[in-house]
């Protein structure tokens, strides 16, 4: 597995989370495209990637991007940057558990000092369970959070409260990818083949960008601030890492701004566990399993 930072617009973003060429358990995605497998098994508790990788105070306007396939139809968290406590997600996106062939998928916003997480906006799609389905949420100046599903549908575009102040993160927040710690018990279970945060509100224009397929299309409807939801505070169960991960180096991008050439660096440096009746070896902090 070979886990790598990059970007197709290094000039208009400062750090991504791309997953590529990963063969745990031989799973391939779109077009023989390697993919990280997630499931539901594992032991003790998960480490976070350390906020040191963000910065800080967070992007105020920023773009998520997933390319992913679940492979259960409940409730799931794919990414989560927390406070110290894993008391609230700052920021977070999840996936509802599927009602009628339909679920959601809900955008958590913070404020800090907050004593739960709350949903911002959410937005309604057919079940994404066993098919590949991408998205992206982006976060504008106009205070409004637009979807893209898919890659020929216009966005949805809801509106959201937040304070004019900076986000200010914890120096003991994590981030969290495919579960949100103790913040909430729902852990994603399925295939990620692209898991992108970037700083620039556009990029959830270019979901699809040098690619020949298409997915579905967007969901029917979402709801927006008025609609916020506290999340569980039940600790998430993973693999523990075999030693603690070392910091990554910052390295210039393209574009003049910093970028974190993360996951190439800790594949090569960071802990393994070895996964139960024989399988591969993952990241420690990943704590994830065929």
């Amino acid at each position: 597995m070979v886990l790598v930072s990059g970007s197709r617009r290094e000039e208009r973003s400062s750090w991504v989370w791309a997953l590529v060429d990963s063969t745990v358990g031989g799973k391939t995605g779109p077009r023989e495209s390697s993919v990280l497998h997630s499931s539901a098994r594992g032991s003790g508790v998960g480490d976070s990637l350390p906020v040191a990788l963000l910065p800080n105070p967070f992007y105020r306007y920023f773009s998520l991007l997933f390319h992913i396939k679940p492979t259960s139809d409940t409730a799931s968290v794919l990414l989560a940057v927390t406070d110290g406590p894993q008391n609230i997600m700052y920021v977070g996106v999840k996936l509802s558990a599927v009602v009628d062939g339909k679920q959601k998928v809900q955008f958590f916003y913070t404020e800090p000092d907050s004593d739960r997480s709350y949903e911002a906006a959410s937005f309604s799609v057919p079940s994404m369970v066993g098919r590949w389905s991408r998205f992206a949420l982006s976060v504008s100046q106009e205070e409004q959070v637009s979807f893209y599903h898919g890659c020929d549908s216009a966005p949805q575009v809801l509106r959201f409260e937040r304070s004019p102040d900076p986000m200010d993160l914890d120096k003991a927040s994590g981030v969290f990818v495919g579960q949100a710690g103790r913040a909430d018990p729902d852990k994603f279970q399925g295939e990620v083949l692209e898991m992108r945060l970037v700083g620039d509100p556009q990029e959830a224009e270019h979901l699809c960008d040098g690619d020949d397929d298409t997915d579905a299309a967007s969901g029917d409807f979402g709801s927006g601030a008025g609609d916020r939801s506290q999340t569980g505070n039940r600790v998430q169960t993973l693999l523990p890492p075999l030693r603690p991960v070392p910091e990554p180096p910052i390295v210039a991008s393209k574009g003049g701004r910093n970028t974190v050439d993360m996951f190439e660096q800790w594949w090569s440096t960071a802990g393994r566990t070895r996964c139960p009746g024989g399988g591969g070896l993952v990241p420690g902090w990943l704590g994830w399993c065929e």
